[in-house]
């Protein structure tokens, strides 16, 4: 299985979408398509996102599509039946770290603080996403944190 950043590649930023149907996300990937973005997480937070992130995977076949807010084996095994590429999560716990474990695509768990990473880190994970990054402290914050885990 490859790394959430070898499906990057030389993508800078994760672009997210958002829609309330099917058809505005599908707009909106393709918009972004069309501007050279090829990987983009649809955030499961409508009630149209599942169906969206098939209908993008449908329609753009060669754009990479992940879910995003995965928090528990239910949502992810339903992400994963809907053609998701890759997973994030806003938060870790150890029931969703083991649902996460047998995941058969790249995954990217949320941590805010040092036990987060501590815990993530246990279970294999060595990239992470800092959520929500300004309330967690940000820069200054990963910037301390690489002073005891370099």
């Amino acid at each position: 299985m490859s790394s959430f950043s070898q499906l990057m590649k030389q993508q800078t930023l994760l672009p997210i979408i958002q829609a309330d149907t099917v058809e505005e996300g599908v707009m909106v990937a393709r918009a972004m398509h069309a501007a050279g973005l090829n990987l983009v997480e649809v955030v499961l937070r409508t009630p149209a996102s599942l169906a969206l992130l098939q209908a993008i995977k449908d329609e753009l076949p060669d754009m990479v599509v992940g879910a995003g807010t995965i928090t528990n084996a239910s949502i992810l095994a339903e992400a994963i039946a809907h053609g998701a590429q890759f997973i994030i999560t806003p938060t870790i716990t150890p029931t969703l770290l083991t649902a996460l474990a047998d995941c058969p695509v790249p995954v990217v768990p949320g941590v805010s603080n040092m036990s987060d990473i501590l815990l993530a880190t246990e279970f294999g994970y060595t990239e992470l996403k800092l959520f929500p990054a300004s309330l967690s402290g940000g820069a200054p914050f990963l910037k301390a944190v690489n002073a005891v885990l370099p």
